[in-house]
């Protein structure tokens, strides 16, 4: 099973702090995340040859 650690910043650090905090940081976080497990997730089914409905090509 794959698996990643994702760094978003340090509290340490005020500016990141502020960022981390707000509403809309916490959605860029969430959505670039989302989006690089999507691109990962197709990788790997596109060579395993999978369709989007789970079957093989």
């Amino acid at each position: 099973m794959p698996a990643v650690l994702v760094e978003t910043g340090f509290i340490s650090n005020p500016d990141e702090e502020d960022y981390l905090n707000s509403e809309k940081g916490q959605m860029e976080i969430c959505q670039v995340v989302t989006r690089s497990i999507r691109i990962y997730k197709n990788s790997l089914e596109n060579q395993a040859g999978i369709t989007a409905a789970g079957n093989r090509k």
